[in-house]
């Protein structure tokens, strides 16, 4: 009886493809979850949020999503996360706010129990450089 090298080497390939697969994947989401006030009306995403008390969820298992809450339930966003990075252990929880003309999007959010900072990206591609910061705060 020979031995069928082919499929001994499928088979070895495809276990060293499962176990790196299934080594990829963290044992434990990680989720995210706080409140914050916004001033004014903001873009965030497709969504124009006005002023008011939100609460926010992050949800890694399903891809990076952000769910927004308005606390008197006038509005809620889902918002896809275009990038994240690190961010080191003196940063603060906040969302940054940018202009464009007269309107404020949301840039990014750092949420330091993560240790990352959440980027979604310009409305458009003519944005002032004002910049403001609101801090968040974690239940």
């Amino acid at each position: 009886m020979r031995p069928i090298i082919g499929s001994s080497i499928s088979r070895m390939l495809f276990a060293a493809l499962t176990v790196f697969a299934v080594s990829a994947i963290p044992t434990v989401a990680q989720e995210a979850s706080g409140k914050f006030t916004l001033a004014k009306e903001v873009r965030w995403g497709s969504a124009v949020l006005p002023a008011g008390e939100y609460t926010y969820a992050l949800e890694h298992q399903t891809g990076q999503v952000l769910f927004v809450r308005n606390v008197n339930g006038r509005a809620n966003a889902i918002v896809l996360v275009k990038s994240v990075s690190l961010v080191n252990e003196r940063e603060h929880d906040r969302l940054v706010l940018q202009r464009s003309g007269d309107d404020w999007f949301v840039s990014s959010m750092v949420i330091t129990n993560l240790g990352q900072q959440l980027s979604f990206g310009a409305p458009s591609t003519h944005t002032e450089q004002a910049t403001k910061v609101a801090a968040l705060s974690t239940p």
